[in-house]
């Protein structure tokens, strides 16, 4: 259940409120004879159209903006059509703008052409293809930015490119040279000094004198004289040195000393193979591969030097062999790039070249010249300048047809809305003519149920209203407004309404159409609830076929209720008539008298089945949602009522022994007009207690038992 604040105010205007405004729906909401047909009491007559007085002021109206529009129409005229005798208007501008353009426009274009022929004609060819022209140089212009003037390196460089003939190029072989390595290893040979296996005590293990010695033994001779001590060199001491210096640890030093020369012969003659081809790269990294091949002389011819210089310290070494010397290399070590790097970087440019297309290379030298070319040409001519003048000539001829664009868009605005206007009149007229077919669909329904019918009062007079009398079927007499009954009355304005509702046009196209009865059994006897219930249910069959209509009953009438509602199936139904489209929403509105309860009644069990259950029901929702006891009066009244009428009671003897009770439910319900007392002033349970007591007096004991019981009213 939800509970919702509810303001003091009839629910249909709380309604419309809600939706006023909301295109998606069309509320019509029927709302009595009153406010949907007016009355002229002096000619004794209803005027079934209230429209059509307004219809008239809106024909009224809607000439004069007719009118309105025409007078705005010829004042466009005027700024838009051809003058006449040259005179100046806004058509006149228009034209003199857009020849204006047109006139710079041809000029730019010419000398375009001009050029274009000039590059297609030149006597080397800088464009693609066999055509050239001014379409292809505007293309250019928008894709060479304003950096594409060259230089004379780059004009040389690229008709070099232009020249070329596909060449593939040989990678340098990557040495396996690892100078620092190498430098480690020659140091550590420059360390080392070797120990002779055999002792000669006159050496005395002098690295000096040794030395001295193995260079004795190279340059003397037996029977020679010492070139150190003057003694004659006998067999016997050139066999000792030889003996001395040939043992095998000094000759495998002797042989490591020849191989690392050798070693690094080998690695200078690898670097000076190292050559790089400079005339044959087509890539646009020419200059970058003269910078590698200066780093790579360098780094060469560095190398090649330091590999000399290590060549010698290990030949100096070879006749030093029991001396250290010093290797000092700070440079070597801290050097910031490797000639592999550079040798490297070389080799991917070389693949490059040989991977790239020859073609694809010219067109782009080609585009490159011919860029330059036209930049040129444009500085020449101050292409620049001539495409701002251009420019502004066409900001000042867009802005003039704009606005005369937009006078067009407003002429046929209101030419639009005078034919729009002129369609609302007709219509306006076809509804002011409806009224008549109305009125006959409703005497056909009134002859039948009720023993009158409405005649028209001036049907030959011009009109702007619709005037009708009453006429008795039975006497063929008029009858005054004054004497309808307030059911009569309903009943008129409840049929018109239907034909209203058939005939008026969706305020807004599309939207779905809403139809509101609020009570509309009001003060009806049998005959016209009757009529009134038939026209609801043959409304609900038609919208059952309409996805665009709805209708909305409220009621307080419970026999209505139970009528109108005759073979509708619940919202729980649905699974069992899925196809059947008379499942409907049921909704019960109680007050407490500060609050709405919203119940939904989603299944048949739910709901009431009689008028009199549904009192008892009502009484049980009061009593048990907090109600004030003056709004139980009204259903315990109700209640006893019907409890005297079906079971044949007096009234008078009903109330015998409650006499209270009598006059305090007819204070409070209404039921007279007495309202001098007010007796409201009782509890809820004290009210209860009295109502029980008023059945058990009158053998109802067991009857209030059992509703009691039901609908929870335990006091």
């Amino acid at each position: 259940m939800v509970k919702m604040e509810q303001e003091n105010q009839p629910l249909q205007i709380y309604y419309k409120k809600q939706y006023e405004n909301n295109e998606k729906y069309d509320i019509r909401i029927f709302q009595g004879f009153d406010i949907l047909i007016g009355k002229n009491e002096n000619l004794n007559c209803i005027t079934l159209s209230n429209e059509n007085s307004k219809i008239n002021k809106e024909i009224e109206k809607k000439e004069s903006l007719i009118l309105e529009n025409q007078k705005k129409i010829e004042e466009i005229n005027k700024k838009i059509n051809n003058p006449l005798n040259n005179e100046k208007n806004l058509f006149s501008m228009k034209e003199e703008r857009i020849a204006e353009f047109k006139k710079q426009k041809i000029y730019i274009d010419n000398a375009l052409k001009r050029f274009a022929s000039e590059i297609k004609g030149c006597s080397y060819k800088i464009h693609e293809g066999n055509k050239y022209d001014i379409n292809d140089i505007k293309n250019d212009i928008k894709n060479m930015g304003n950096n594409c003037l060259l230089s004379e390196y780059e004009i040389d460089k690229f008709n070099n490119i232009l020249k070329l003939e596909k060449k593939n190029l040989n990678e340098i072989y990557e040495t396996p040279i690892n100078i620092i390595q190498i430098s480690n290893e020659v140091e550590q040979i420059l360390k080392d000094r070797v120990k002779p296996q055999k002792i000669i005590s006159k050496l005395n293990n002098d690295p000096k004198k040794s030395n001295f010695a193995k260079y004795g033994l190279d340059i003397h001779k037996v029977g020679e004289k010492c070139g150190f001590c003057g003694s004659i060199i006998t067999a016997d001491i050139l066999n000792e040195l030889e003996n001395y210096f040939s043992g095998t640890e000094i000759k495998q030093f002797e042989n490591k000393i020849e191989d690392k020369c050798k070693e690094l012969e080998g690695y200078k003659k690898i670097l000076e193979s190292i050559n790089i081809d400079l005339n044959n790269l087509y890539t646009d990294k020419n200059k970058r591969v003269q910078e590698i091949d200066k780093k790579i002389n360098e780094k060469k011819l560095y190398y090649i030097n330091l590999l000399e210089k290590y060549i010698q310290k290990l030949k100096k070494k070879r006749s030093e062999l029991f001396d250290e010397i010093e290797l000092d290399l700070p440079e070597l070590l801290n050097e910031d790039k490797k000639l592999s790097d550079y040798i490297a970087e070389y080799n991917k440019l070389v693949r490059e070249h040989n991977s790239n297309d020859l073609l694809k290379i010219k067109k782009e030298a080609r585009e490159k010249i011919r860029y330059n070319e036209i930049k040129k040409y444009l500085d020449g001519f101050k292409y620049g300048v001539e495409i701002e003048k251009m420019n502004n000539l066409e900001y000042h001829k867009k802005n003039v047809e704009e606005d005369y664009f937009n006078k067009e868009e407003a002429r046929k605005k209101l030419m639009g809305e005078i034919d729009n206007f002129k369609k609302d009149i007709i219509n306006l007229k076809n509804r002011m003519k409806n009224v008549e077919k109305a009125v006959n669909n409703i005497n056909k329904k009134l002859r039948t149920f009720v023993s009158f019918e409405l005649s028209l009062y001036n049907e030959n007079e011009q009109k702007e209203r619709a005037f009708y009398r009453v006429k008795c079927l039975r006497s063929s007499k008029y009858r005054s407004v004054k004497e309808l009954s307030t059911g009569e009355k309903n009943i008129i304005a409840f049929l018109y309404f239907i034909e209203q509702f058939k005939d008026i046009e969706r305020e807004v196209p599309g939207s779905i159409r809403v139809m509101v009865f609020d009570d509309p059994m009001s003060s009806n006897d049998d005959t016209k609830q009757y009529l009134i219930i038939n026209d609801l249910q043959r409304i609900m069959r038609k919208i059952e076929r309409e996805d665009d209509k709805k209708l909305i009953i409220l009621t307080h009438n419970c026999h209505f209720y139970l009528n109108v509602k005759h073979d509708r199936k619940y919202e729980d139904d649905k699974l069992e008539y899925i196809n059947d489209n008379k499942i409907s929403k049921f909704i019960k509105l109680i007050s407490d008298g500060k609050k709405t309860n919203i119940e939904y009644v989603k299944k048949r069990e739910d709901d009431f089945t009689t008028s009199y259950d549904l009192l008892w029901k009502e009484l049980g929702n009061l009593y048990n949602n907090n109600a004030s006891s003056d709004i139980l009066y009204n259903p315990m009244r109700r209640i006893l009522e019907t409890y005297i009428k079906f079971n044949c009671l007096d009234q008078g003897g009903f109330y015998e022994n409650s006499p209270f009770f009598k006059k305090a439910c007819d204070v409070n319900s209404h039921s007279i007009d007495d309202f001098e007392h007010d007796l409201s002033g009782i509890s809820k349970i004290e009210l209860i207690n009295d109502f029980k007591s008023c059945l058990e007096k009158n053998h109802g004991e067991k009857h209030f038992k059992e509703y009691s019981k039901k609908y929870k009213i335990h006091p």
